[in-house]
């Protein structure tokens, strides 16, 4: 049963459930039962109560506590202040001293110095900065200023200003503030005294401060620098609280204000902050919030045990109470559950009564009977749905493995006819003219009447297969006794129902399915999705068969003609004239001899393997020895890689001994041509030649003089005689003149010919100028990819010199897998490397499916004017042209380049020439990639074969080549006959011999 069904189930149970539930008024009697739960308002009125008496009781202490820590602080304020008052004081009774007294007698401060334990140091200074009196009780400091009249002290009390620092430590360490006040004579200022308190005694003051048991107190200014502390090791660290967010509201706060804040101590704290006298110092107040609510938490803690009791108590009364109303309900919850699992015998609540519980118990009784039955139906038509796709998918899986057409057809209507149980199944598919469908297949003896008469069907609204396959969608007639549509078959009078289902590839339409039915109503819409399916796997099947079928005629084609071209070259090299018509040699141990002159082998344990180019044999390997030597696969394997690195070989060889004479044939073409040129050029000579006799050049024509005794060379071009060089009258050497005559026309023969050759190679050089770059940059990019290590150098040199060859907008690589069915699409040139844009199947439908099947390229002038797949995705890049051609290899199609242009047919017949001369470059690349990883999976087991490949690479001769075959092979062996020869197609094998 499919999610949506059970969905549909369970919405119907639901909406029973529901209806019966307020036909009975089950809820309103539900309603009076539940009034006991009034308790639980009871006791969410006394949990709302209590929070908001507890939350007033917080706020009325918080009050408190933070009126409690302005006082504390207010208190400690006054003691620090009576503290400086006390030194003020004392300062006021040295002003009103004499003035004799201060200037003149030091004895006097020391006095002042010893009454008062808070004074380092005291020192009186005139107007101008002199100093007139000092005393110290350790360290002078104030008065070894040498800066006095610039001191910010000296300035303020200068002006009549009192003057209380900051914090300072002395050079000793000795912390200290500078207290100095002007010395009034007259309302004048007539001197400063000035003086150095001890902040020790301070701190002792503020440590003494009591702020509840774990708080403390301290002093700072309104530059947030902390003067005083309990811990002096926190003041001499040079604290600045006005860096710290916490801080910076309470630093700026008028005098008695309380706060909540993260203090010193980095924990919550309450406090509160009061202005010492007159001085830009405060004292904060710091306790720990967990001391300072402590009392009001326990309170919290105490009534919250209250309520939770008193609701543990309410919860366990309504427990009980709920617990014996609902146990029905509840019953009846667990039953629905187990229902809507799938369960056909759940067990209903015992509950019988009369009210409203008990009827909706029996009603519920009624309603599982009816969604039983209900259920055991659809599930018997998704049973029948599933059978009928698991069907239609294994016929699909059993067509794809089919490849011949006529038996894909065949097979395919009996399996349809039979897993499915019907009367009738036929496929029509489209004749050529597409005007007509075409009988292919039919089941039974029927089938084979209706194929012996060719039937066939017009593709017209007038029967059910031509309406399907001209709207592309099926035709169903459920009842064939009441559609217009059906016209009865005599040779199937059975038939009382109908559906054809298109086949369908893409949009082209290939045929229809015709499937028939000898019930009435035995074919519906229900049926449609499995047939549907299945017909669209068959309409993929028959396109693969047939490509298949394709593929392997031309390759079958393809293969013939390498082993013609084979046999017919071996032939012609083997002719008796340029080379014997056996060629061969025999190695017995004892040394290497012609096969002519070998003796006779007389013993049955041999080995025989041809040795074969394309197909064709061109000759033999022949191992004599033991069957322990020439029965074992090892030896098999061995010779078998041996024949065929001979065949390599020797096919070389024989290509490089026709290229030689192709080339000979070349050089007489051009001596030919030569010829042929200069006989042209001389007929456009108005002059035979010319002579120079001293004072003029002259036609020869002119000439008279006898110069049979003259020294003269024939001036050749490629071995033909293009005229002469003659000198008479020398006084030289006879011997000198000839080498200087012969020198010279040596020279001018070459120069006339370049000159002839100049207008010519001019015209040529300037319509080729483009294509010879092109060459430059094709040879540059076989350079590199001879050079390239890895697959994904390949992709990066592809691009750079793609662009320099081919001007082009778009450059993708699409690879084959191994498996020779799948593919993946590179797109090349970005600056991030190649990017994957596609992988799966390789599909019917699109070029490149044409390219690696037809081997050959594909030009795509305007993607506009294309049904191939891929140009859809091509179009949106604004691509508008496009060149596609197969990499081929000996072993198969390795992938296709692909091209692309934003200008419609913007490659001609030169782009196509370079691409086909870069395409095998690119080949033979991805093929080495492919073979050098294969070979270094192999190495172990081939390094004999290597070995003996190695040598007979390095010969030069076909007999060398064959000489050093035979004698590798038989050494490896250690063969007692090893035989290797060479032979044209007339000539029997040495194995025909044999047998």
């Amino acid at each position: 049963m499919t999610a949506s069904q059970e969905n549909k189930i369970n919405d119907r149970i639901a909406g029973r459930f529901n209806a019966l539930v307020d036909k009975i008024g089950i809820r309103r009697s539900l309603t009076r039962r539940v009034s006991f739960v009034l308790t639980m308002l009871i006791a969410a009125a006394l949990i709302i109560s209590g929070s908001l008496v507890a939350r007033q009781s917080f706020l009325v202490q918080e009050q408190e506590i933070l009126a409690r820590q302005v006082s504390v602080a207010a208190q400690a304020a006054i003691q620090i202040e009576s503290f400086i008052e006390r030194l003020r004081s004392e300062l006021d009774v040295l002003t009103r001293a004499g003035h004799g007294e201060l200037t003149h007698t030091g004895e006097y401060l020391s006095d002042v110095l010893d009454l008062e334990p808070a004074f380092l140091e005291l020192i009186i200074i005139d107007p101008d900065g002199n100093i007139l009196n000092s005393a110290a009780t350790g360290d002078v400091v104030l008065g070894n200023l040498f800066t006095i009249q610039q001191a910010q002290w000296f300035l303020q009390a200068g002006v009549g200003r009192e003057y209380l620092s900051g914090l300072q430590v002395s050079p000793t360490n000795e912390p200290y503030v500078i207290l100095a006040q002007p010395i009034f004579v007259e309302n004048r200022v007539e001197g400063i005294i000035a003086s150095r308190v001890d902040m020790r005694v301070l701190w002792e003051t503020v440590a003494d401060i009591e702020v509840g048991q774990t708080g403390l107190a301290y002093v700072v200014n309104r530059s947030g620098i902390l003067i005083a502390h309990p811990d002096a090791d926190v003041v001499l660290s040079g604290v600045n609280l006005s860096t710290d967010p916490a801080f910076e509201g309470i630093l700026n706060a008028p005098t008695g204000t309380a706060f909540s804040f993260n203090g010193l101590s980095e924990e919550p704290a309450v406090g509160g902050s009061v202005t010492i006298g007159d001085t830009d110092w405060q004292v904060i107040t710091e306790l720990p919030v967990s001391e300072a609510f402590a009392a009001t938490r326990r309170a919290i803690v105490t009534y919250a045990s209250l309520i939770a009791a008193a609701l543990m108590v309410t919860f366990i009364a309504l427990q009980i109470l709920v617990r014996r109303m609902s146990r029905p309900i509840v019953e009846l919850a667990t039953a629905t559950k187990q229902f809507g699992a799938g369960a056909t015998n759940v067990q209903l609540p015992a509950y019988r009564g009369a009210d409203e519980m008990g009827q909706l118990v029996v009603a519920f009784d009624d309603m599982v009977r009816q969604v039983g039955a209900l259920t055991s139906g659809l599930e018997e038509q998704v049973s029948g749905r599933t059978r009928d796709l698991a069907s239609a998918a294994e016929i699909g899986q059993r067509m794809a493995q089919v490849r011949d057409l006529d038996d894909l057809l065949a097979e395919a209507v009996e399996l349809i006819r039979e897993r499915f149980g019907l009367y009738h199944v036929q496929i029509y598919l489209k004749d050529a003219t597409g005007r007509n469908q075409v009988l292919q297949a039919s089941s039974g003896t029927v089938g084979e009447a209706l194929l012996q008469r060719g039937h066939r069907l017009p593709i017209d609204l007038s029967s059910i297969n031509g309406t399907a396959v001209i709207r592309k969608e099926a035709v169903i007639v459920p009842d064939t006794a009441t559609s217009p549509l059906f016209h009865p078959n005599p040779l199937l009078p059975d038939t009382c129902a109908e559906m054809s289902v298109p086949l369908l590839l893409g949009d082209q339409v290939m045929g229809a399915l015709d499937l028939q039915s000898n019930q009435a109503q035995a074919l519906s819409s229900d049926d449609l999705p499995a047939f549907t399916t299945l017909a669209s796997q068959l309409a993929i099947a028959l396109d693969n068969a047939r490509l298949f079928s394709e593929a392997a005629q031309a390759q079958a084609e393809v293969e013939a003609y390498a082993r013609r071209l084979a046999h017919e070259g071996w032939q012609t090299f083997l002719d008796t004239f340029s080379q014997r018509e056996r060629v061969g040699y025999t190695f017995d141990r004892t040394g290497i001899m012609p096969l002519a002159d070998a003796p006779a082998n007389e013993t049955e344990n041999n080995l025989t393997q041809a040795i074969e180019v394309v197909g064709e044999s061109i000759g033999s390997i022949l191992i004599e020895g033991d069957d322990d030597l020439v029965g074992t696969a090892e030896t098999q394997t061995l010779v078998n890689r041996v024949a065929q690195q001979v065949a390599q070989q020797v096919e070389s060889l024989r290509l490089l001994a026709e290229t030689d004479r192709y080339r000979d044939e070349a050089e007489q073409a051009i001596r030919r041509l030569t010829h042929e040129g200069w006989q042209r050029f001389g007929a456009e000579m108005t002059e035979d030649g010319y002579l120079f006799d001293q004072n003029e050049i002259k036609p020869v024509a002119a000439h008279t003089t006898d110069d049979s005794s003259a020294v003269s060379h024939e001036l050749q071009v490629h071995g033909e005689s293009i005229g002469r060089l003659a000198v008479s009258g020398m006084a030289l050497d006879e011997t000198i003149a000839d080498e200087m005559v012969m020198a010279v026309a040596q020279r001018l023969s070459a120069h006339i010919e370049t000159l002839r050759l100049t207008a010519q190679t001019e015209q040529a050089l300037g319509e080729t100028a483009a294509q010879s770059r092109r060459l430059v940059h094709l040879n540059e990019m076989a350079n590199a990819l001879g050079a390239v290590d890895t697959m994904e150098d390949v992709f990066a040199v592809v691009p750079q010199y793609m662009g320099k060859i081919i001007n082009h907008d778009g450059l993708a690589l699409t690879l084959m897998e191994p498996d020779g069915q799948t593919i993946k699409t590179f797109l090349l040139g970005n600056e991030a490397g190649p990017v994957m844009i596609g992988s799966g199947l390789l599909g019917a439908g699109t070029a490149v499916d044409v390219a690696v099947n037809q081997r050959q390229m594909v030009y795509i002038p305007d993607l506009q004017q294309t049904d191939f797949l891929e140009t859809c995705y091509m179009l949106d890049y604004g691509l508008r042209s496009s060149l596609m051609a197969p990499l081929l290899t000996a072993r198969g199609v390795l992938g296709v380049l692909n091209i692309s242009s934003q200008t419609a047919a913007a490659f001609d017949a030169q782009d196509k020439n370079i691409i086909q001369q870069i395409t095998p470059l690119l080949a033979s690349t991805l093929e080495n990639q492919r073979l050098f990883a294969e070979a270094q999976q192999q190495a172990e087991k081939e390094h004999l074969v290597n070995v003996i490949t190695q040598k007979i690479q390095s010969t030069v001769t076909i007999e060398s080549a064959l000489e050093t075959a035979v004698q590798e092979l038989g050494q490896a062996l250690q063969a007692q006959y090893t035989q290797v020869k060479l032979s044209n197609g007339s000539e029997k094998s040495k194995l025909e011999e044999i047998a």
